[in-house]
């Protein structure tokens, strides 16, 4: 059986097509495919089909295509905890498939390599998803592929004018630049082979009708190159056949000499406690099939993950003796817009050597080139502070041997073929280790007890702890003791963990302003919870919406490493976090409304709880008035009353607390 997601979503079986479904079916299809081998979560699922407008059914038309297509294809869809994998044989899909043959053309010899370039090319068969899909879809997932495909054709057309095959280029190239007049770099390839084929004036010809094509439509010269190209021909000066170039040289007619450098911010001489993620790190750098290497580190604001990146850098840096190169795309930074990648890429390639005048005007251009030059060199590129998919996805270097790190706040859904690395928090022996090697171990150990007191007020968050640390360092009377005095005080907790640069308010508040008003109403809210945790059932209470909607904003806040999930609809908050959004709940929500989110989750507990101890047995007292909560976890044996209860007890205790200190004391 094999599979086509490289035009419209198909199935063949025995060569013949067979029948998939409708768009919504094809569409959940071919999305399992992209992904092959790795998680698709409902939300992205959702996004594909629906935008931002998904109907109140959508879980469930989602649910009844996966049964459907189980049906068709069995024993191929496993269910995740978030969603769903398809695994079938990578080969067996054009697109993977694709990605094989392009992969193993980067290293081959001139003649080879063209033949699976060639090969690659015949994978396709139109436009991606083409009839099914939303403009989330097109966005995320078609236009990266398409992406693909246009520097599969380009890295065809340089080694076919390398082996002297103009007329070649010419057939392949002529149709495709009127389906993109504005790709100056196809345009530069088909120019040149029809010059090198002794067709000057039809050169010149094409050379003309885009010149006047960017003037009339977009008020724009041709770049730089192919001014320099048009230049040539008119000089007719003689073309020489190339030789095939090494890999080591992929620069076009253009040459210019590649830089070496490294751009590395400086290492921490007290980096602490991140042993394990930077063995995880190492394993991900390990050469795996030839392919380029992409890792992303997740995590919130404050957990060292610009740290950890360039301490590993700085470890593997004679891995890649071609260069490390490191780039802030401000993702989340105060007072500065995510940087577009054409601007990053300029930067980039100008870094690498490029001069300015050789730098395309257009995305897919610069990408292209940005590959090219980075092909057969082995490079770390560090990609710090990334915001979304479409900003880094033409970033990525693909060269065989190189390795793109890369850091964010949330998780890159279509980031196909990377390795994930959620940091988490430090736990006790790191947080005394970091005060350690800031303060000295005498001054940690004079005041063991309130040194650990700290660690855990900081919750273990690394920003959180080098505040302190900073602190403590520039006030030598200070003494752990006095700090937690100051923690402890009324609405300081915030204010206490700032120093000049450097402030967890203000790491929380970037991702907190990243949210739309639905998901901000929701994380404020939940810092209103009654103990450390909350089901997905009590938050909903908390939050006043359905179990389905609020399922939705807590995985969306999960993905942008604000909630954490410890085990399934099981949910809480960072206790800095939580501290931030219980701060801005009292500011921005009145008493009543503070008071009615609150009283709507104890009820929850209680109804719950009700409902619980029924199924344990006869109970000694009778409740004749029982709470009539609207939101109340289902069970049904005492197995699940037991595991709800244990789950449950200190949330359960603090609910009592809350009942007795607001005078429901029957409630209590």
């Amino acid at each position: 059986m094999e599979f086509g997601v490289l035009g419209p979503i198909t199935v063949w079986s025995d060569r013949r097509p067979m029948p998939v479904g409708g768009p919504r079916q094809r569409c959940v299809l071919g999305a399992l495919l992209v992904y092959l081998g790795r998680e698709v979560t409902l939300d992205q699922l959702i996004a594909f089909l629906w935008n931002d407008d998904p109907p109140r059914t959508a879980r469930s038309v989602i649910q009844v295509q996966i049964s459907h297509l189980r049906r068709l294809f069995p024993d191929t869809i496993a269910t995740t905890p978030g969603g769903y994998v398809l695994n079938v044989d990578p080969d067996s899909v054009d697109l993977h498939r694709f990605r094989r043959l392009q992969d193993t053309a980067s290293e081959a010899p001139p003649e080879v390599a063209a033949e699976l370039l060639n090969q690659a090319l015949d994978c396709w068969r139109g436009t991606p998803f083409s009839g099914v899909g939303s403009e989330y879809l097109d966005h995320s997932v078609v236009a990266p592929l398409q992406e693909e495909y246009w520097s599969a054709v380009v890295a065809w057309g340089t080694c076919a004018l390398n082996l002297g095959r103009y007329a070649a280029v010419v057939s392949r190239l002529n149709p495709l630049v009127s389906e993109e007049p504005f790709r100056e770099r196809l345009h530069h390839l088909l120019i040149t082979a029809l010059w090198r084929d002794n067709e000057r004036a039809r050169a010149l010809a094409v050379y003309e009708e885009l010149r006047a094509r960017l003037a009339e439509e977009l008020g724009v010269d041709p770049g730089p190159e192919l001014v320099a190209l048009h230049t040539r021909i008119l000089r007719e000066e003689v073309p020489q056949r190339p030789a095939a170039r090494s890999a080591s040289d992929p620069s076009s007619d253009t040459a210019f000499r590649f830089v070496v450098r490294n751009d590395l911010p400086r290492d921490l001489p007290d980096f602490t406690g991140r042993e394990e993620s930077l063995r995880k790190l190492d394993e991900a750098a390990s050469p795996s099939g030839g392919q380029a290497q992409v890792c992303v580190i997740t995590g919130s604001g404050g957990e060292g993950k610009t740290t950890t990146a360039v301490r590993f850098g700085h470890e593997v840096a004679k891995r890649y003796p071609d260069g490390q190169l490191f780039i802030d795309l401000y993702g989340y930074t105060s007072n500065k817009e995510p940087l577009d990648p054409s601007s990053a890429l300029s930067a980039l390639l100008r870094a690498v050597g490029v001069p300015p005048e050789s730098v395309p005007e257009r995305l897919d251009e610069r990408a292209a080139l940005w590959r090219a030059t980075l092909m057969g060199r082995k490079v770390l590129l560090i990609l710090d502070n990334v915001a979304s998919f479409a900003q880094v996805s033409p970033l990525l270097a693909s060269a065989p041997g190189s390795m793109t790190l890369i850091t964010a706040r949330t998780e890159l859904s279509g980031l196909s073929g990377a390795r994930f690395l959620s940091l988490g928090m430090f736990d006790e022996s790191s947080s005394l280790e970091l005060f350690s090697r800031v303060l000295g171990e005498k001054r940690v150990q004079s005041e063991p007890e309130q040194a650990r007191e700290i660690a855990r007020i900081c919750g273990g968050l690394p920003l959180a702890l080098r505040v302190i640390a900073g602190r403590m360092l520039t006030r030598p009377t200070w003494s752990f003791a006095h700090v937690v005095k100051r923690l402890g005080e009324q609405n300081r907790k915030l204010r206490e963990l700032r120093v000049e640069g450097q402030s967890v308010e203000s790491a929380i508040d970037l991702s907190y302003r990243s949210l739309n008003a639905h998901q901000r109403r929701a994380f404020r809210l939940l810092g209103l919870i009654i103990g450390n945790t909350v089901d997905l059932v009590g938050a909903a209470s908390l939050l006043d919406m359905t179990v389905e909607d609020a399922d939705d904003i807590l995985q969306e806040l999960v993905g942008v490493c604000l909630l954490e999930e410890p085990q399934g609809d099981v949910y809480r908050l960072h206790d800095l976090i939580r501290a931030f959004a219980l701060e801005r709940a009292l500011a921005e929500h009145g008493h009543e409304q503070v008071a009615a989110a609150r009283t709507r989750l104890a009820e929850y507990y209680l109804a719950t709880a009700q409902h619980a101890a029924d199924l344990l047995g006869p109970r000694g007292h009778n409740d004749d008035d029982r709470v009539r909560s609207g939101y109340r976890t289902d069970l049904f044996g005492r197995e699940d009353a037991e595991g709800w209860f244990s789950l449950h007890q200190e949330n359960l205790a603090e609910t009592i607390e809350y009942f007795a200190s607001s005078e429901n004391g029957d409630l209590a």
